[in-house]
């Protein structure tokens, strides 16, 4: 896995966990 990719996958969990607080 590449670090680009990692970065992506946090980054979009991380938007799925802010968005369910944020409902």
């Amino acid at each position: 896995m590449e670090y680009a990719q990692i970065t992506g996958m946090i980054l979009l969990f991380g938007l799925l966990i802010w968005a369910n607080f944020n409902d």
